[in-house]
């Protein structure tokens, strides 16, 4: 399973020139606010007996990214990965 969020920054873009990066950003599993429930999702996986792996992805940084994914693993143990 591939989980990842986003974070909308409001702004409009046509996606088919490549432009996408203008609309918004991936961000630490949580943190994004386009409803994305990363959380649920996991749930799901257990309850239908899912034992593979979880990757997380991220394709931007505001920071530094062990912190960002070091963020999303804690969330994604939250969420009983």
């Amino acid at each position: 399973m591939h989980v990842k969020d986003w974070k909308a920054t409001g702004k409009t873009s046509p996606v088919n020139n490549g432009e996408w990066y203008k609309c918004g950003y991936f961000t630490t599993l949580g943190k994004g606010n386009i409803g994305q429930d990363n959380a649920a999702v996991i749930k799901t996986l257990k309850t239908c007996g899912y034992d593979g792996w979880v990757f997380v992805e991220h394709d931007t940084h505001l920071q530094d990214p062990l912190v960002d994914l070091a963020e999303s693993r804690k969330y994604l143990k939250k969420a009983g990965a």
